[in-house]
């Protein structure tokens, strides 16, 4: 093989890695990355109750379940979360966390809060509910919304 084969040869290799590489790197972004869990509830305790805490997203990636967690004033204005921590591992963020999560039982986060100018954390117990038969949907929130409109129209004639 001449010199300029070789050279064309080993260009269309690298060029054929770095389209892979890139396809690979795409492959785990947006929908499919993992299975996003559209039926549940989402419950906390904890604080002083002028925190919200919100699941906003729910997936499960393999074997693992993580929450998407947001903190909010109950009464409005901006919260002032920046770090969770869980089974011994700290989060950081501001004000909204990729949790590893447990689902149909109770467990537990420390959050961090610079409220009151001086960084203190504090302990909430979070529960979220899955249906066994119906976690995994292809429903979206808004689906869910609509059809429980639905079903409160209809028991309200």
């Amino acid at each position: 093989m001449t010199r300029t084969k070789k050279t064309l040869l080993f260009a269309v290799c690298i060029g054929l890695l770095i389209a892979g590489g890139f396809q690979l790197l795409l492959s785990g972004c947006g929908k499919n990355a993992g299975n996003e869990i559209y039926n549940y509830t989402f419950s906390f305790s904890g604080g002083t109750g002028r925190t919200n805490i919100e699941c906003v997203k729910l997936e499960k990636t393999g074997a693992d379940i993580y929450a998407t967690i947001r903190f909010s004033k109950k009464n409005g204005g901006k919260s002032r979360y920046d770090a969770v921590r869980i089974n011994g591992e700290t989060i950081c963020g501001e004000n909204e966390f990729r949790i590893p999560a447990e689902i149909n039982k109770n467990f537990t986060i420390e959050a961090e809060t610079l409220a009151m100018s001086k960084a203190h954390w504090i302990t909430y117990e979070l529960r979220i509910t899955v249906d066994e038969d119906t976690g995994v949907s292809e429903r979206s929130p808004e689906e869910d919304r609509q059809e429980k409109d639905k079903e409160n129209a209809e028991g309200s004639t």
